[in-house]
């Protein structure tokens, strides 16, 4: 009886050709998805851009700021009942004001530039994530992710605010390292995060983290990034100290740097929940990525992991403040934007070993960037302007110019500008400088914020007050100078279905709502 013959055995199909004809096409419908988020974005951005009030609780703020500098106004300067600055740089005031002075000042135009760097910021991204992948659609989809985490970050791409044009500058030095071989291009990134560091004192990490990738794998051009970056961050600030005097530094860094307070639990929350919890698809396989990359030594691939460390080095800073708003997580996003396409990739060429086509393997690594979103996606409509907002500004603003006297409106900047023409100290700042309690100026005058409220208890013209919380609750750190104002103001009137359309669609639930007037001081005063 003859053995049975053994079946032929079938070559298994070259990889590259099995199924290629099914990968087309999901690459195609994968980098239209990641488009589409990002034109819906636009698109909510465009109508933002145009809404006449606040969309967030620091834009008016911003804008004060704004129109100070460009209308030849001290910028930094003592604490004052018309102004006080947040603890900001002055490099996105100073773009946004020749704007202003030409057009007068609006908020769509401060809105306007944060949209411009953004959309800059996301060419950035892609050309980025494209020269280590080569592929389109895992560029779009490093878009796409940074769109994708604009609810994460609270909504502040596009707001009047300096993080778009921190992150763009940021990009854009470190994108002028990989691209470049001699010390131009050197020389160039250094400015240019020197520049990032002038807009926001966060951008700084990337150069920090940058300097030791040029040290270990590009150090001919050491000197000269180091020294640009110096020139651009360490030039530039005492350019701008010699410009504004002596309250620059105060505001920009003597008052931060007494209100960060190390805090375990506020840490362990970041990176835990934040990074590897919500970010978890995207930051595991970084982590996965990077010993492999070290090994083969690309330096080029290996410079979006430094990348990552200055945005998670800008994430882990904003732990120290417990006052910080989530706009302090965009760089964690665009970083992690920028990387998660190249260390998906990477882990997917390692684990098929060759079994399977690159274009196999992009679609891999796209549908994990896909799974990121349902994580950090956001509802456009919670980020849509109020409707009637026009409506609302006309009669917010006959309100408090019927009122019979200065105004005084410490939750909110810009209003009291555009309604009336004067500026109001601001309440986010004044907290700042009472919650560093070891700053230069309560060091050395424990009673200069009590001598400024002297003038809101007793004397002539004194303003009455706009509040959004009832006077016993205004301020964090400050309540106790709010609350020593109890005797000297009493509650007149409120704004009613006013107060409704004022509401910011980011930030601080409360709007302008509570009208108190002075009591005049009794004759012995």
């Amino acid at each position: 009886m003859n053995a049975p013959t053994a079946a032929p055995v079938r070559p298994l199909p070259a990889p590259g050709r099995a199924g290629s004809r099914w990968l087309t096409p999901i690459l195609v419908a994968m980098g239209a998805l990641h488009l589409l988020g990002i034109l819906a974005w636009v698109h909510l951005a465009w109508l933002r851009m145009r809404h006449p009030l606040e969309l967030g609780n620091v834009e008016g703020m911003l804008m004060d700021s704004i129109v100070r500098l460009a209308h030849g106004q001290p910028l930094y300067g003592p604490p004052a009942l018309d102004f006080i600055p947040l603890a900001y740089m002055p490099g996105y005031f100073m773009i946004v004001a020749p704007l202003v002075k030409m057009l007068g000042a609006h908020m769509w135009e401060a809105r306007f530039v944060s949209l411009i760097e953004t959309l800059i910021l996301i060419v950035l991204i892609a050309r980025y994530v494209w020269l280590d992948t080569k592929s389109w659609v895992l560029a779009l989809g490093g878009a796409g992710i940074f769109i994708g985490g604009f609810g994460f970050a609270a909504g502040c791409y596009d707001l009047v605010g300096p993080n778009a044009q921190m992150m763009m500058f940021a990009i854009a030095g470190v994108l002028a390292l990989r691209e470049t071989t001699g010390p131009r291009g050197a020389i160039a990134a250094g400015l240019l995060i020197g520049a990032s560091f002038l807009s926001k004192q966060h951008g700084l990490l990337f150069g920090l983290t940058a300097l030791p990738w040029v040290y270990f794998f590009d150090r001919k051009r050491l000197m000269p990034f180091a020294i640009a970056l110096a020139a651009g961050a360490g030039g530039g600030y005492l350019a701008m100290t010699l410009w504004f005097g002596r309250w620059f530094p105060f505001y920009t860094y003597d008052v931060p740097s007494h209100w960060s307070h190390l805090n375990p639990i506020r840490i362990m929350n970041y990176i835990s929940k934040d990074v590897f919890g919500t970010w978890g698809v995207c930051a595991v396989p970084a982590v996965l990525a990077f010993w492999p990359a070290w090994r083969e030594g690309d330096r080029r691939v290996l410079l979006a992991w430094f990348v990552w460390g200055g945005g998670l080095a800008a994430g882990l800073l904003a732990t120290l403040d417990p006052y910080a708003y989530r706009h302090t997580l965009m760089p964690v996003v665009v970083s992690l934007s920028l990387l998660a396409p190249i260390a998906l990739q990477r882990v997917f060429r390692a684990v098929m070993a060759g079994s399977v086509s690159e274009r196999a393997i992009t679609v891999l690594a796209g549908a994990l960037l896909i799974v990121q979103y349902p994580a950090v996606s956001y509802s456009a409509h919670h980020y849509l302007p109020l409707p009637h907002a026009e409506e609302t500004r006309i009669d917010f603003y006959a309100r408090l110019k019927a009122i019979p006297g200065p105004v005084l409106m410490p939750y909110h900047g810009f209003y009291t500008w555009e309604a009336l023409g004067t500026t109001s100290m601001h309440l986010l700042a004044l907290d700042d400088i009472v919650r560093a309690h070891a700053n230069g100026l309560l060091r050395h005058d424990p009673q200069a914020l009590d001598r400024m409220f002297d003038a809101l208890r007793h004397g002539p013209n004194r303003p009455w007050l706009v509040l959004d919380l009832p006077l016993e609750r205004t301020g964090d750190e400050s309540r106790p100078l709010w609350a020593s104002l109890a005797p000297h103001y009493r509650l007149v009137d409120s704004l009613g279905v006013v107060t409704e359309g004022l509401r910011p669609v980011a930030g601080l639930r409360d709007a302008p709502s509570l009208i108190y007037e002075p009591i005049p001081d009794s004759p012995d005063k």
